[in-house]
């Protein structure tokens, strides 16, 4: 790729690549949607758990650990108590929401929008987490929109499904409602039949391959490829009642995007698909930039709803044997303000500690904004963690609470834009807010870790943008950035900003009207997918 910086064309990189070789073959071979479900099989970021441990063998012992067919069967019994237990909590959101599932939801859309809430008292607040003001703005041009929301922590809740269903500013379904138990164990039971699949197309094969395969066995037996396989019928169910012209998804190579694409074709192919690259584009995401060619899945939407120029470019020579198309629509987290009143301010010694919503990364982070604290302690820290990683499930997982530190303060601010307003630095991995936090003069510490791959989205970045791997070291960077006068600041600042405004623009009623040009959903005509991307 041409985009990758040196640390991305190390060994851990080439092993990674290799790992992702063996996912795509098994993809291909094995024609079944419960194998697109599986997480092992889809090479994305955040990188997963199971990838990073299998990259981590690799470079340590040239092979992988696999489990035992006892382990196996032992997980496989497990899993099928977990399916039973699925199916009995979504008989009884179905009984307790029955009326709700017919009332008014026959009512057609043109576009179904797919995503998740973190706050299920207020999924009706008209700004999305994912998705900004996008179903006003088509509201406003005369689209008829349905937002389907699926719960970001991953409980199959009755507040949750309530307060989904009692939106009425904006049209909102949950998504589990729609799937019977008679489906829960349906699936079930397919992902024990993958699981055996996987095990037997390995006995066939070279060490590396027979291993990774039971690893993706036993990555098969768990809650999140039962929750992506459901996602088919989820699809297919809004998509029978609303018959949608688009249906819009998150495009961040998570396996229920690809399994609730087969649902919508499946369901109704006049329906196109769409994919919304929200976040950064990393060169380890390779379902983004190198997804799957020659195969029997639909690797990809037809359309690709992008950040910027600089997200379609990294995409675009990757999915050239797929046809499908790139617009560049822009992300509501730029608010298009740049000024030099955002610029640099030193003379806040602030640091803004921005994790992903990842509890391993939180972790990394603030502990070593801990040990850095204690170092600088005429600097203040604020942690402020991910919806999807609230404050007190990382605080539980880490063995001293941050808050207890003096010049440690956990963010209570509703907008990330208030925290930048108070800081002068980001220490940060791989977290996309990163970007914003440069047009907001934020000086960027971006933390290396020898024992973790290395993340960093702004890797292409030159100016504005410093590498540590020790407190010490961010002692030293920030002092001298506290010392340094604002005027020697704003030339490598008014650089970094040029980046960024290449990687992502606001969302614009220019971009929003070639959408739906593209998409037909105004009075043009549409451009139809296998033409040549913009």
């Amino acid at each position: 790729m041409k985009f990758e910086p040196d640390h991305f064309r190390s060994s851990w990189m080439a092993r990674y690549r290799e790992l992702a070789d063996l996912m795509y073959t098994v993809r291909s071979t094995l024609r079944s949607r419960s194998v697109l479900a599986v997480s092992t099989l889809n090479p994305r970021h955040p990188i997963s758990e199971d990838h990073r441990r299998m990259v981590r063998e690799l470079q340590t012992q040239g092979h992988l650990t696999s489990p035992s067919l006892l382990r196996l069967a032992v997980q496989a019994v497990l899993f099928g108590c977990l399916v039973l237990l699925e199916a009995g909590a979504l008989f009884y959101l179905r009984l307790h929401f029955r009326k709700e599932l017919v009332r008014d939801q026959d009512a057609p859309a043109d576009l179904v929008m797919k995503g998740y809430a973190f706050r299920p008292v207020e999924p009706d607040d008209g700004n999305d987490f994912y998705y900004g003001t996008l179903f006003d703005d088509l509201e406003e041009r005369g689209v008829r929109c349905v937002r389907l929301i699926g719960d970001a922590r991953g409980g199959i809740d009755v507040e949750f499904t309530r307060a989904a269903f009692a939106c009425r500013r904006i049209r909102t379904l949950p998504e589990l409602v729609w799937v019977s138990p008679r489906v829960v164990i349906e699936e079930g039971v397919r992902l024990l039949g993958t699981a055996v699949q996987l095990i037997a197309m390995g006995r066939a094969r070279e060490r590396l391959m027979s291993d990774f395969c039971r690893v993706a066995a036993a990555g098969s037996l768990r809650r999140h490829p039962l929750r992506s396989a459901l996602a088919y019928h989820v699809a297919r169910a809004v998509v029978k009642k609303l018959r949608p012209k688009v249906f819009l998804t998150l495009f961040e190579g998570q396996p229920w995007e690809i399994v609730m694409r087969h649902g919508v074709k499946d369901e109704h192919p006049p329906c196109r698909t769409a994919g919304y690259q929200h976040t950064v584009v990393m060169p380890h995401a390779l379902s983004l930039i190198r997804p799957n060619t020659g195969s029997w899945e639909r690797s990809v939407p037809e359309w690709v709803l992008c950040t910027g120029e600089r997200t379609r470019d990294m995409m675009l020579e990757g999915h050239a044997p797929h046809l499908n198309r790139f617009v560049v629509l822009g992300s509501y987290r730029h608010d298009g303000s740049h000024s030099v009143a955002d610029g640099p301010a030193p003379a806040r010694r602030t640091v803004l500690v921005l994790p992903e919503g990842v509890l391993e990364e939180a972790c990394l982070l603030f502990g070593f904004a801990m040990r850095a604290a204690r170092l600088v302690p005429d600097h203040t820290f604020i942690f402020r963690c991910h919806p999807r990683v609230p404050y007190e499930r990382v605080s539980r997982a880490m063995r001293q609470r941050p808050d207890r530190q003096s010049n440690i303060r956990v963010s209570d601010r509703a907008s990330i834009a208030d925290d930048f307003a108070r800081a002068s630095s980001v220490l940060y991995r791989g977290t996309s807010s990163a970007f914003y936090a440069v047009l907001k003069g934020l000086k960027l510490f971006y933390l290396h870790d020898a024992s973790h791959p290395d993340v960093d989205p702004l890797f292409e970045l030159s100016a504005w943008r410093e590498t540590v791997s020790a407190p010490e070291e961010l002692k030293v960077r920030l002092n001298a950035l506290a010392s340094d006068p604002r005027e020697m600041l704003e030339r490598p600042w008014n650089e970094a900003c040029d980046y960024v405004r290449g990687y992502t623009r606001p969302v614009s009623a220019e971009t929003l009207e070639r959408f739906l040009f593209e998409a037909g959903l105004n009075q043009g005509e549409p451009l139809r997918a296998g033409t040549s991307p913009i």
